[in-house]
């Protein structure tokens, strides 16, 4: 058997997490069990595909596996945009070539698509909304992005709205940034909100197990599971664990993931007196123009989310 030898070990102080709905935790999985289909994983890739192939195969079982609580970990844990556009960091203009960004688009208006339909069935209550999003230049090689990246949406077509430092602060009620682009189809929402209530809402053949995290691992013509209460035999196994894909024997992926951790820091609700020192719109998120640069956001609970900090970690593990 494969060794799992890096598991999520993430910190409790994640306020999207503390802030969303409680949720009744789903069992962790004990004895033995067998079924089709396994993911590892109940983020959004892993809940999209266990949904999926519930779907596709309603009459099989989809065991879908999670090593914490859903919506503690990373999918859980960003700023919450769900963009439209397509960024191409490596190309001239951020867009590169037509035809990819195109295709990157139509999926992406695809995904927001599907996100608004399965919140609005299932009454999920993450705070959507289809407010658009900013990006922020302070310095002049992050204006010169935002002068690129325009050039790159006049090729695709999209709208935009060039935003000067004098009129910032009627949008987001800073002047810190120099410039800034805003886009119209970003979606921002509340990240744990949203999986929770993902989770919580599954078709009936997929079995939710939480708080099982898989610590061996052995593949044949079966694959087989091992965590410290049983084992999950399945046919098929779909990895939708991120950076410890590379820790399920896959050599290949290991030369090739970096895991990076982002870090970020959330305020308490802005009182009355502070939120008219502010000014600007009530609710808006804010992307750097520059890619190291900060991510913020103004929360529907009016609350600063800043998120301006990383760290390389191989073995998986966040720094406090």
């Amino acid at each position: 058997m494969t060794k799992v030898t890096a598991l999520p070990a993430d910190d409790q102080q994640c306020a999207w997490y503390h802030l969303s709905h409680q949720r009744q935790v789903k069992a962790r999985h004990t004895g033995t069990s067998t079924a089709r289909w396994a993911v590892i994983g109940a983020g959004y890739t892993g809940l999209a595909a266990a949904r999926r192939l519930a779907e596709h195969f309603p009459h099989d079982e989809v065991i879908l596996i999670e090593a914490q609580e859903v919506g503690y970990g990373t999918a859980g844990r960003n700023a919450g945009f769900a963009i439209d556009l397509p960024h191409d960091i490596g190309a001239e203009d951020y867009i590169g070539d037509i035809e990819i960004a195109k295709t990157t688009l139509k999926l992406n208006l695809l995904g927001q698509s599907l996100l608004q339909t399965q919140v609005k069935t299932h009454g999920i209550d993450c705070h959507m909304r289809s407010s658009g999003k900013y990006q922020g230049a302070v310095e002049n090689r992050g204006i010169a992005v935002l002068e690129a990246y325009q050039r790159g949406l006049d090729k695709l077509g999209q709208d935009y709205q060039v935003i000067s430092e004098q009129d910032l602060p009627n949008h987001i009620g800073t002047s810190f940034y120099k410039k800034a682009l805003f886009t119209p189809g970003t979606i921002l929402l509340q990240p744990s909100a949203l999986v929770k209530g993902l989770a919580d809402s599954l078709p009936p053949n997929v079995t939710l197990y939480e708080n099982t995290a898989i610590t061996e691992v052995e593949y044949g013509d079966k694959v087989v599971l091992k965590h410290e209460s049983g084992l999950i035999i399945v046919d098929k196994l779909i990895l939708a664990n991120n950076a410890f894909g590379q820790r399920f024997g896959f050599s290949q992926i290991q030369r090739t993931m970096l895991p990076v951790f982002l870090y970020a820091s959330m305020t308490r609700t802005l009182s009355e007196t502070e939120q008219a020192q502010l000014g600007g719109k009530d609710f808006w998120g804010v992307i750097p123009s520059d890619p190291f640069g900060s991510t913020v956001r103004r929360t529907h609970d009016h609350r600063i989310l800043m998120r301006n900090s990383f760290s390389f970690n191989p073995n998986g593990q966040p720094k406090p």
